[in-house]
Formats: structure tokens, C-alpha cells, sequence
């Protein structure tokens, strides 16, 4: 339970970031948006942010400690079941 207690209050305090942020071009910033990908299936975007020139997804991590950012990693050609993962870490502030 502390883990998704611990998850929620990272996205608050981006969507609090988010909300002060003042952007160079007008966007629209979605939460929580859930997608039906498939029947039965739903893909979950923590916070999903549109401008006429980008789509920007969040997928937001509440972790103590230190992370390492491998810039480029090993890429697995082992298939998924039709399920493709993007993974990109950038540092919103320190």
C-alpha cells in the first residue's frame, strides 16, 4: 500500500510542476488517461501532454535513492506478445 501511496504523491507533485510551468507554445496536459488498446486490454499514461508538435508521455516513479541513466542500453529483439515498451528517463528539476 505505501508503494501506491508513494506513486500517487509523485504525480501530484508533477502535476503541481506541470501546473506552475509556463510552456513555449499552448499544450494540453491529461492525467491518469487510460487507452483501450486491444479487447479487454488498457494501456495506463500517467500524464499525457499535447501541443501541435509533440506528444509527451509521462510515466512518473516516486523513488528515494539514486538512479543511473544508461543512455544507450541493450535493446532485446526477443518479441513481446504484441506488446512494445518505451522506456526514457529525463530529469524534470533537481
Amino acid at each position: 500500500m505505501y508503494r501506491v501511496q508513494a506513486g500517487y504523491a509523485g504525480e501530484v507533485k508533477v502535476d503541481k510542476y506541470l501546473e506552475s510551468t509556463i510552456f513555449p507554445q499552448k499544450v494540453i496536459v491529461l492525467t491518469d488517461v487510460q487507452l483501450p488498446v486491444a479487447e479487454n486490454f488498457l494501456i495506463q499514461i500517467d500524464t499525457l501532454i499535447l501541443s501541435r508538435s509533440s506528444i509527451i508521455l509521462l510515466e512518473i516513479k516516486n523513488i528515494a535513492g539514486t538512479l543511473t541513466y544508461i543512455p544507450n542500453p541493450p535493446i532485446s529483439n526477443e518479441p513481446m506478445k504484441g506488446v512494445v515498451r518505451l522506456l526514457s528517463i529525463v530529469p524534470l528539476c533537481n
